[in-house]
């Protein structure tokens, strides 16, 4: 019985935050309509444009965007992710330049 009871309140848990999920997305048709031309230019491998669209959808639905506020993060997280790993390799070419330049 004391499962049971558990069980119950996963449930209804897991609808609530399903629930969530679908008040988080754009709210009106425009928003909508721009949100998924973000995802489109993701898929064609357009960051800057899908960051711009992104951002156009969050201002068009007031900044209750939380899908596309989500993208900008997890863009911006990939950036900067993107850039350190830059960063190391060009630091390991400059060594290895470095070593094999005869030193006179």
């Amino acid at each position: 019985m004391r499962y049971c009871g558990w069980l119950v309140i996963l449930a209804g848990l897991a609808i609530s935050s399903l629930a969530q999920n679908d008040a988080e997305g754009p709210t009106n048709e425009k928003t909508q309509k721009t949100y998924k031309q973000g995802l489109d230019y993701l898929k064609q491998h357009m960051t800057v444009a899908a960051l711009d669209s992104f951002k156009k959808a969050d201002k068009q639905d007031d900044g209750h965007c939380l899908l596309c506020q989500k993208k900008l993060q997890d863009q911006h997280i990939g950036d900067a992710a993107i850039e350190g790993k830059l960063k190391k390799l060009v630091g390991r070419a400059r060594e290895l330049q470095a070593a094999e330049t005869p030193k006179q």
